[in-house]
């Protein structure tokens, strides 16, 4: 998490500190330094693992915040929480998101990549006209008795192989394949509804700066460097990303 999103999720947490003062935010970040001195924020160090972008290393966030809570709540950094939190929030099944017929989302937006997440789909012996996609900005995990960690490690396991095949984003694709893995549910409840309605997304993807020469240089190698290091742990199971 570069600097400018670490000052967003200050924000985030100043939003947090109001309207939900109980709440804790947990942020993985290379560089905790900006983050220091708030006392509703918990920052660990983390290390991009993802091969071009950071959006599948939301599973480490997620893996932190069920280690320690019954249930973990993904807000992208770039939010904003506009009023009170209620304090009867019930999160009562292992995923709620809002969420969409899978094969028809991809076709509506990521038409490219239909095959590749069919593939997938037979890989871990699930029917693919049963997977919802689950919307990633907003979503819930809560413990399953020890299931969501069999979920985080499947998670990894399909980024790799979808980034691999130059799957870099959708991670919505990916929550719901693992659900329909492990037979959850995906629902949309009354408490997913009243945070939603409190929940700005500010979408800082879409007027981040130019990056300079060395910052896109930089990019290129990381890039490489951690493709090629995922190509060789892979040889590991090679059945399932190479054949």
């Amino acid at each position: 998490m570069g600097e400018r999103y670490q000052l967003m999720a200050k924000d985030l947490a100043s939003d947090l500190e109001k309207y939900a003062p109980d709440a804790i935010l947990i942020v993985g970040t290379d560089d905790k330094r900006i983050l220091k001195n708030c006392p509703n924020i918990q920052s660990f160090l983390h290390q991009q693992t993802g091969l071009l972008h950071c959006y599948n290393d939301k599973r480490f966030v997620m893996a932190r915040g069920l280690k320690d809570y019954r249930t973990a709540i993904y807000i992208d950094a770039d939010s904003r929480i506009t009023g009170q939190l209620p304090a009867d929030l019930e999160f009562p099944i292992p995923i709620i998101g809002p969420h969409e017929n899978l094969l028809e989302h991809l076709e509506k937006y990521r038409p490219r990549d239909v095959e590749k997440i069919k593939i997938l789909a037979q890989k871990i012996d699930v029917p693919i006209e049963e997977v919802q996609w689950v919307g990633e900005a907003l979503f819930m995990l809560t413990r399953a008795g020890g299931q969501e960690d069999e979920f985080l490690k499947n998670w990894g396991l399909m980024a790799n192989y979808l980034e691999m095949k130059g799957m870099h984003g959708g991670e919505g694709s990916i929550l719901g394949l693992g659900a329909a893995q492990l037979g959850w549910q995906v629902q949309k409840t009354e408490s997913w509804n009243q945070i939603a309605n409190l929940f700005q997304h500010l979408d800082a993807s879409a007027s981040k700066p130019r990056p300079s020469w060395w910052a896109s240089t930089q990019k290129r190698l990381g890039y490489h460097y951690r493709l090629n290091k995922t190509r060789l742990n892979a040889l590991s199971d090679y059945d399932f990303y190479y054949r």
